[in-house]
């Protein structure tokens, strides 16, 4: 009898899934948000707490409640479970979560892959570093000097970019292309957005180089 009564409850809590919503809300944690979505779709809603401060804004106009709770979960990286008790909660859906980072990886992955084969190819076209290398690179310095010197603004304004373009034959540039090509793409797609700073005997805040 019991049994009966709880799957009679659940039934005419979902049927109220399908009444339309019109909501606006500017950003507030989820765990908030519930609060207010509660009245709008005739349900207790909860979060776990994983999700309790997560960021929200929501916008619709004359969606089916059913809807809105599936963009929010999809928004929040989270599924909905139905309890017995009649309340659903969005708890985090750690298998999407996971799927996405495995995906972000890969692009990344093969981004980075791709700058270090372009960057092997320069310098294979490049050569070794000999008496001719250092020879341009000295008439490069030559014409950085003479315009970064100039008494013309435009000039000077050029010396940057003159300067930019000889960065490449600079032997400790070179050096430092050829120890990032010969780098794992995978180990340096998982460090983090931004500048990193790798060494042999890295501090805190640095990362070692990889063997």
């Amino acid at each position: 009898m019991m049994i009966a009564f709880v799957a009679l409850a659940l039934s005419h809590s979902l049927r109220g899934l399908d009444a339309p919503v019109s909501l606006e809300m500017r950003a507030c944690r989820l765990s908030d948000a519930m609060k207010v979505l509660e009245p709008k779709v005739g349900m207790k809603l909860n979060c776990d707490g994983a999700l309790r401060d997560a960021v929200v804004v929501v916008s619709v106009h004359e969606v089916p409640a059913k809807d809105l709770l599936d963009r929010l979960a999809i928004a929040c990286d989270g599924k909905w479970t139905l309890e017995r008790t009649g309340e659903m909660t969005l708890n985090l859906d750690k298998a999407r979560v996971e799927a996405q980072k495995a995906t972000q990886l890969k692009v990344r992955t093969d981004r980075i892959a791709g700058a270090l084969r372009r960057m092997k190819d320069k310098l294979e076209k490049a050569g070794p570093y000999d008496d001719a290398s250092i020879r341009r690179l000295i008439g490069k310095f030559t014409a950085f000097d003479e315009e970064a010197n100039s008494t013309d603004p435009k000039e000077r304004s050029n010396s940057y970019e003159l300067f930019r373009g000889m960065k490449g034959d600079m032997p400790g540039h070179r050096a430092l292309e050829r120890i990032a090509v010969n780098l794992d793409p995978e180990f340096l797609a998982r460090l983090p957005e931004g500048e990193s700073v790798l060494s042999n005997r890295p501090t805190r805040m640095e990362f070692p180089i990889p063997d």
